[in-house]
């Protein structure tokens, strides 16, 4: 076992590090694309319901905010994750 704790190799640390840089650069490409898109459509949604335009733009900008976290977060995630099950290592 190596001072990584995990038993991994320092090339096998080395690919899961540039595995979660990849998925950061995915985050942080497409995660403002996605909130954009969420701020579109729920806007569209809610300006139907409300004659005041403000209460609609508040709520699908906190929508869009929730979109762009959970975005990254998932992201980071499969980052994290996907170099272990794709990992030919046993």
């Amino acid at each position: 076992m190596d001072t990584h704790g995990r038993g991994l190799s320092p090339d096998a640390c080395r690919e899961r590090a540039h595995s979660m840089k990849a998925a950061l650069v995915v985050a942080l490409i497409f995660a403002p694309l996605a909130a954009l898109m969420g701020f579109a459509i729920s806007y569209g949604e809610y300006a139907r319901h409300y004659a005041d335009r403000r209460m609609p733009l508040l709520m699908s900008l906190e929508t869009a905010g929730i979109v762009f976290v959970v975005f990254v977060l998932l992201s980071l995630f499969a980052g994290w994750v996907l170099p272990f099950v794709i990992s030919p290592n046993p």
